[in-house]
């Protein structure tokens, strides 16, 4: 859980802008029922550790919503627990930058 911290820091000290002013988004989130299936089944499976499993139903619902951050932020976790640093690195960059 440090490591993802610092990983976090890292990558915000690196070059993440933020704006000036938080702006809203200009229109609300909409999640399909079909996303929210497949985002809430890889919670569970990323809750019992089997991240091959959750990694497969975050891709699923990227599918429906790619740029959901909590999605975006849990795609890079599932990658960091399967040792897939580069793809983890670039999903945590992402999540950074919608967040």
């Amino acid at each position: 859980m440090k490591k993802i911290i610092l990983l976090i820091i890292i990558l915000f000290l690196s070059g993440c802008n933020a704006p000036d002013k938080a702006t809203p988004l200009e229109e609300p989130v909409l999640l399909s029922a079909a996303f929210e299936e497949a985002f809430h089944q890889g919670l569970e499976a990323a809750k019992n550790k089997e991240w091959e499993t959750a990694l497969s139903y975050f891709k699923a619902s990227a599918q429906e919503t790619p740029f959901y951050p909590p999605l975006i932020f849990n795609l890079g976790l599932a990658h960091k627990n399967l040792g897939h640093r580069l793809a983890a690195l670039s999903w945590f960059k992402a999540y950074l930058k919608v967040a």
